[in-house]
């Protein structure tokens, strides 16, 4: 098994290098495109944190996570789950053991420091009976990521916010921080693009995230955050929580304690880190104990004198406050003493904190600085961020979701589940057919189900109300993205839903007990079976229960097994799904779908040096392009579509307050260029088949010749950006691509499009190397030192005359690719893939002040497809711009090896 781990592990690195390679390509290739597509190389260094994270994932044990909000009813299973039937759950630590339930995590004990409780057969040969206490720890850049979440949904923010002055705080500081001396960290750049994804997908309900994006934010943070120091680190991060003092005093405390201990990824701790050590037996330290939170209420008070002492991994032995220790700790590790179950040989258990309401404090920074408040913030935070960690580095192989009885009130639950579910099976029910399914829907409080209350008859409307409250309304409404809960797998719904009930609760309207110190049933009592069998007749007719139960009755009957409640037969069924194999298969799809898509985003950018060949692909492009946008043609969408790609002047005034903060004063200029114009062709007119108005319906795809001439083709673009005017629109580039890549990304609206993420890319592509072909960005720059001619005394007036006529260009640009509009007035004439030449963009019919279209049904279709018409004829004129980087060999073949070793990579996986 380790073997075959080691391997895989391999593999995923030789993905990362290849992937490397792909990002140096691109830093230094002569291909402006590519040069130029920010989203490109945001892509790529994104996929190699996603990469990394899948190699560390292969090298450990597969895990199964038991997971729910708090008061689900989770430690009866834990407790259940990690014990074998012969013994009660004790953990090693060094010479010791200590029952974990009486002395490390008592039911009732009080709510936790918001860790991670692994439960494990393993040994660590470097614990000791004087530092005999595993744990993992969080990094610095998780203690961002955790106090971004916390500012987010703890603090109250007001409902409208103008984020203006923030913006320019923000600017303003990075302006500063630009001239700050170099300094140590510890933090790579794809730490940064890991930080923004987080905050991108997590927190960007919040304004001021939003405007953090808009602004170009974290590309500044990229170009910073290798080269400073502690001192301006704090600066940077303090940003994301509005420099808040609470939360800046939270990060200096914290980071300062991973200074000392060398910024550790695990550690081992005294024994007093858990226990009372008087005497040969350990026993709970109620009050001091890590895992208890009233630890964390001395987590900024500098003078505690509370410390612990902890050793490295490297042996490097320090002392380290209680509260920061709890703070600081991920996970706690339990070696087990007695093997629960066959599969932990190769499986590791894993508690999660139980999820909870966030409930916003009010922005009061002298209620917040009371120890119960600081507490209370950070928890939240770190608890809620937990478990998107462990999903995002492939920790969790197997989820065992705990659902309660109750109304599901915690809202972030249904959806960190969804994206679970997304990243171990899949999006779809298309992705998920044919997997083996790791989620299990655990329902608790099976027993509450026989409570008699007027009223409350032994129909299935008990049974239907649970269904209701437990999986509908909680998951199955909430889960838009998947619709994991209706359509598992295609036409079917999910199913593997268990009930557990804890006969450790006693019930003695109900059951008859053995003995009830310490309890043991004996099973339903005579008087109550008839009533059982009732509940149960009812429960059989519920439509709920049999749509989304595998075995309905078996499920009923396996919770009602005295001194068991069901957890027999939920291991019966997990049992199965402990099999190393299902973790390497998430690992080994994961590296497949990577691969699949770094190859559909790198080559387009190798360009075949033999012009048939070229104007073939770029044809075939054209095709796949235009029967997607045709799919948005035929569901009315093409005016959303364009309207969700265009730029608007916030965003790109937005664009433009980064770039003043980043501008030298050097002054380039270079030449606009002239299109020609074209005359005598007939009007396309069209008519009511889509496919007809694009020319599909006469395309033949064998037939895939597109005109591309031999001649070299003139780029005209802008190199090095010196002066504001260029920096600008480089920069406004990068953010339209950037908008491009977003929108790929966003499976909610490809499905309202129609669209997929790949024709999304390509127009991004080919929308900027046309533009760079025809030097839009040369004419963009001089718009703008033609409106630095006119300065005004008021400076938002003066950037706005700027930044308009830049906005507007670019936009009409977008509308017309060139071919009508303020760049050809009286329309374009171009070849449809039929071969025939068509009038785009020809200016409408004027009567008096009214333009009207030729036809009043043709007003719709003839703008749009005239549209998608100038989107095919701008991928195929493309290849003449193709042809001129192929004439760079040395870089086009450095990219085609590149393409070579991807496509070796996926090769190896699939063995």
């Amino acid at each position: 098994m380790q073997t075959e781990n080691k391997q895989l592990k391999h593999d995923c690195e030789i993905v990362r290098d290849a992937v490397s390679h792909a990002l140096s390509w691109v830093e230094n290739t002569t291909n402006e495109s590519a040069a130029n597509n920010a989203g490109l190389i945001k892509e790529l260094r994104k996929s190699i944190v996603h990469v990394s994270k899948l190699a560390k994932a292969a090298d450990r044990k597969m895990c199964v996570g038991v997971y729910g909000a708090s008061q689900a009813g989770k430690s009866y299973l834990i407790s259940t789950l990690a014990r074998n039937a012969d013994n009660p759950l004790l953990a090693r630590y060094g010479s010791h053991t200590v029952d974990f339930i009486k002395h490390i995590n008592p039911e009732g004990g009080g709510e936790s420091t918001g860790l991670v409780t692994r439960f494990t057969m393993d040994r660590a040969p470097q614990a000791s009976d004087d530092f005999p206490i595993k744990a993992a720890l969080l990094s610095e850049l998780d203690i961002v990521k955790i106090l971004s979440n916390s500012f987010v949904l703890d603090i109250r923010h007001e409902d409208e916010i103008d984020t203006r002055d923030f913006e320019e705080t923000v600017l303003n500081t990075l302006s500063e921080l630009d001239g700050a001396p170099a300094g140590q960290s510890p933090l790579k750049i794809e730490d940064v693009y890991d930080l923004e994804e987080y905050c991108n997908q997590k927190l960007i309900r919040s304004p001021y995230f939003q405007a953090l994006k808009r602004i170009g934010f974290w590309d500044r943070m990229a170009g910073l955050v290798l080269r400073l120091g502690k001192t301006h680190r704090a600066i940077l991060f303090a940003l994301l929580w509005q420099n808040m003092p609470i939360f800046d005093r939270i990060y200096a405390v914290l980071t300062d304690a991973l200074d000392r201990i060398g910024h550790a990824t695990e550690i081992f701790c005294a024994p007093e880190a858990l226990f009372l050590t008087e005497g040969e037996e350990w026993s709970r330290d109620t009050a001091k104990s890590i895992i208890n939170v009233s630890a964390l209420e001395g987590l900024v008070n500098t003078g505690a004198p509370d410390g612990i002492r902890v050793r490295t991994a490297s042996g490097q032995t320090v002392e380290v406050s209680r509260a920061q220790l709890g703070a600081l700790i991920a996970e706690l590790v339990i070696f087990m003493e007695y093997q629960p179950h066959d599969f932990f040989d190769y499986t590791d258990l894993l508690d999660f904190p139980g999820a909870r309401t966030r409930s916003p404090n009010k922005n009061n920074p002298e209620e917040l600085e009371k120890p119960e408040k600081v507490a209370g913030i950070y928890l939240r935070g770190k608890v809620a961020y937990l478990f998107d960690r462990y999903c995002d580095e492939q920790e969790l192989t197997s989820m065992l979701l705990c659902v309660g009885d109750s109304n599901q009130e915690v809202a972030e639950v249904p959806i960190t589940v969804e994206d679970w579910i997304s990243k171990a099976h899949g999006k779809s029910p298309d992705m998920r057919a044919g997997q083996q399914t790791s989620l299990f829907f655990i329902m608790t409080k099976f027993d509450t189900g026989f409570v008699k209350a007027a009223g409350k008859g032994t129909d299935n409307s008990r049974w239907k109300t649970r269904m209701d409250y437990s999986l509908i309304k909680a998951f199955a409404e909430k889960s838009p993205n998947t619709r994991w809960v209706n359509e598992w797998t295609p036409g079917q719904p999910f199913n593997n839903i268990f009930w557990v009930r804890n006969p450790y609760f006693l019930q003695q309207g109900l059951f008859d007990y053995i003995s009830t110190d310490p309890i043991v049933e004996r099973g339903v009592r005579d008087d109550e079976k008839t009533f059982v069998a009732d509940i149960f007749d009812g429960y059989l007719k519920c439509e709920e229960v049999k749509k989304y139960f595998r075995d309905p009755a078996r499920a009923f009957n396996a919770a009602m097994e005295p001194n068991d409640g069901g957890v027999s037969y939920l291991i019966e069924h997990i049992r199965p799904i402990c099999n190393p194999d299902l973790k390497r298969n998430q690992i080994r799809q994961n590296i497949e779908h990577a691969i699949s898509q770094l190859l559909n985003i790198l080559g387009p950018y190798y360009v075949d040096s033999d012009l048939a060949v070229l104007a073939k692909k770029k044809t075939a492009e054209a095709v796949q392009v235009l029967r997607s946008l045709a799919v948005v043609l035929k569901r009315q969408k093409m005016g959303e579509f364009l309207n969700a790609i265009r730029f608007s002047e916030e965003e790109s005034y937005e664009v433009f307050l980064g770039s003043e903060h980043m501008a030298t004063s050097v002054i380039t200029g270079t030449a606009k260029q002239q299109d020609e114009a074209t005359a005598n062709v007939h009007v396309f007119t069209g008519g009511d088949d889509i496919d007809e108005m694009l020319g599909l319906g006469n395309f033949n795809d064998d037939d895939t010749e597109a005109a591309a001439d031999e001649g070299d083709a003139r780029q005209t673009s802008l190199k090095q950006p010196q002066d504001l005017a260029a920096k600008f629109v480089v920069d406004l580039e990068a953010a339209w691509t950037n908008k491009m890549f977003e929108l790929a990304d966003n499976a909610n609206a490809l499905h309202y499009f129609g669209l997929d993420a790949e024709t999304v890319r390509t127009i991004a592509r080919e929308f900027m190397k046309a533009a760079h072909g025809r030097g839009l960005f040369v004419e963009l720059a001089e718009l703008v030192r033609d409106a630095q001619q006119h300065k005004t005394e008021q400076q938002e007036s003066y950037r706005w005359k700027q930044v308009a006529p830049v906005c507007g260009m670019f936009n009409e640009y977008i509308a017309t690719l060139g071919y009508g509009g303020v760049f050809a007035g009286e329309g374009s004439v171009i070849r449809d893939l039929g071969d025939r030449e068509v009038h785009i963009f020809k200016p409408m019919q004027r009567i008096g002040a009214e333009i009207l279209p030729e036809k009043f049904t043709d007003s719709y279709r003839t703008r749009f497809v005239d549209w998608s018409q100038a989107v095919q004829a701008t991928i195929r004129d493309n290849a003449r711009i193709d042809a001129g980087i192929a004439g760079d060999s040395e870089d086009n073949e450095r990219l085609g090896r590149v393409i070579v070793q991807m496509k070796s990579c996926s090769k190896g996986m699939a063995v």
